[in-house]
């Protein structure tokens, strides 16, 4: 009787929801979220509102509304933050963790390199981007995946193929299709403006070197 009552309560809140202990070695914790952000816990049917200081972990779904900001502190100290009309999970294991975009944009930044034999993976439909330290942009829907890198280097893979993506690059990945060659794009500090909550980027403001500050507008497309 009291090991079904444990069981019945474990099961009932959200936050303590049943895990193996492989998908509790990869976490997250929200840092601060603005407009409509929810999210479903690994083994709950039902999105609910998300609290700032609430801890994440693999199999955990977030979704953000439009013109939603959700700011995102991951295992091993990168920084996610998602824009409006995003949806993700995340995945993986501590050694291997990885963030899967179903659709959405966001802007992942690690102000401290991973250890070596760890890299960041950001899944799409598309793509997959590995990092072990730098900051680049992305986005992301049924047709293609965008990937913008705004410092140090990204390695895109698609299709059997890997291109690595450089500061002040884009790449293309349609649906299908092998990443396309990456084009000279420019990023301004104004337009990284739309992941701020409350005039923080989440820690990630050391990753924006002079020379990204003083580009001009021109919006990615």
């Amino acid at each position: 009787m009291l090991l079904a009552l444990i069981l019945s309560l474990a099961g009932a809140a959200w936050a303590a929801p049943a895990k193996s202990a492989q998908a509790a070695e990869f976490y997250a914790r929200i840092l601060s979220v603005s407009g409509d952000v929810t999210i479903k816990a690994l083994g709950h049917g039902a999105f609910v509102k998300a609290q700032r200081g609430a801890t994440l972990i693999s199999g955990d779904w977030i979704k953000t509304g439009e013109a939603a900001v959700a700011q995102l502190e991951l295992d091993g100290g990168a920084t996610l933050l998602v824009a409006g009309g995003s949806t993700l999970v995340l995945g993986g294991e501590a050694e291997d963790p990885n963030v899967e975009f179903k659709a959405g944009e966001w802007l992942l930044g690690l102000v401290k390199r991973l250890r070596a034999g760890r890299r960041m993976r950001v899944s799409t439909p598309q793509a997959v981007a590995a990092v072990r330290g730098t900051l680049f942009w992305g986005k992301t829907d049924a047709k293609e995946t965008l990937l913008a890198g705004l410092e140090s280097q990204v390695e895109i893979t698609a299709q059997g193929k890997t291109v690595t993506l450089k500061p002040d690059q884009l790449v293309r990945v349609p649906s299908g299709a092998a990443p396309q060659d990456p084009v000279a794009h420019k990023v301004p500090a104004v337009f990284l403006d739309r992941f701020k909550v409350g005039g923080s980027l989440g820690g990630i403001e050391p990753l924006l070197t002079p020379g990204t500050r003083k580009k001009k507008i021109n919006k990615i497309k």
